[in-house]
């Protein structure tokens, strides 16, 4: 493992924005371009998340029970009349609970798409695929390939299926997120042997590079969960604090700080891949520690998230022509 953290830790330190892989083929999804989209100040910005726990509310969970919120929860809490949100995600939510109703939750790709069909949202976020982990991990003790194969296979399939029926559904923004890296989680380190890590890690890095490419071919940006995860080795300054622990209390989901970064980059993600103008959403450093009651300076200061948000060559080729015009 110490090559990988190593390795987590150099990337972390780049400060120049990705671009998804080139070179896959488009296939027709039906992802419209949106073009540049003001908001105006009376109409708040729809959004429909699918997921997991990293999305769905922490409040009545043991990672709540320090106050931690969901970057779901802080945006709720901190624009109520700016952005609206339709949370499909739900704790313990595999990457099947996308296509199909599990643990007693409607399965959330087509309530997302009838929310499209019914232009009750602008944008649709999908962030998941870490429980599928969890629930493959028996295989590895059969055959670690098998795990891998069907890890990979299970959360891209799913993923790009349901992507696909929300675009299928109507005029929406579609933002993807990578898997995090739960190898980096002191709860994942305690509780799997070590000899475990190298084929979790190939899982994670096979499925990302797929989600990633499809992506890219539909020109959907991508929220690396993967590498904001790598921030927990390498402790980020935020607000001019320096953030030391990144874990609520199970020592596996983010915690307040972290999650508020994810709400930045997903706000980021809209931006810099549809051209909406929700800049004045994003959530200061200062809002982000004040929630996590860590003491602060006062001021009006953002962490920079463009290192964590992927864009197709399209995408920024759009971008930074758009910044030569202005």
């Amino acid at each position: 493992m110490l090559h990988v953290l190593r390795r987590l830790f150099r990337r972390s330190n780049e400060s120049v924005r990705r671009s998804a892989p080139a070179g896959a083929r488009r296939a027709p999804l039906g992802v419209e371009a949106l073009g540049d989209r003001l908001l105006p100040s009376a109409n708040p910005l729809r959004l429909a998340v699918m997921g997991d726990s990293l999305s769905a509310p922490y409040a009545g969970q043991p990672y709540g029970a320090a106050g931690d919120r969901s970057w779901v929860e802080q945006l709720q809490a901190l624009r109520p009349t700016k952005i609206a949100i339709t949370d499909e995600a739900f704790a313990g939510a595999t990457s099947n609970s996308l296509l199909h109703d599990e643990a007693g939750h409607a399965a959330q790709a087509p309530a997302v798409a009838a929310l499209v069909a019914r232009h009750a949202v602008d944008d649709v976020v999908v962030m998941i695929g870490a429980n599928d982990v969890e629930a493959d991990l028996p295989l590895l003790g059969v055959d670690p390939a098998l795990f891998v194969s069907t890890f990979v296979g299970t959360v891209v399939t799913n993923v790009e299926a349901a992507l696909g029926t929300v675009a299928a559904a109507g005029h929406a923004g579609l933002v993807v997120a990578t898997i995090p890296d739960v190898t980096l989680t002191p709860a994942f380190q305690a509780a799997v042997p070590d000899a475990a890590f190298p084929a979790v890690e190939q899982a994670l890095t096979l499925a990302n590079r797929q989600i990633e490419s499809f992506a890219a071919a539909h020109d959907i940006p991508v929220v690396d969960s993967y590498r904001l995860t790598a921030l927990a080795i390498n402790p980020p300054t935020v607000g001019g604090v320096r953030i030391t622990d990144l874990f609520a209390p199970d020592f596996f989901h983010p915690n307040t700080v972290a999650q508020g970064i994810v709400a930045n980059a997903v706000l980021d993600a809209l931006h810099e891949g549809y051209g909406a103008h929700v800049q004045r959403l994003r959530l200061t450093d200062q809002e982000i520690l004040t929630e996590a009651n860590v003491a602060h300076h006062p001021g009006h200061t953002f962490f920079d998230v463009t290192p964590y948000v992927i864009l197709s060559q399209e995408q920024h080729e759009h971008h930074d022509g758009l910044a030569l015009a202005l």
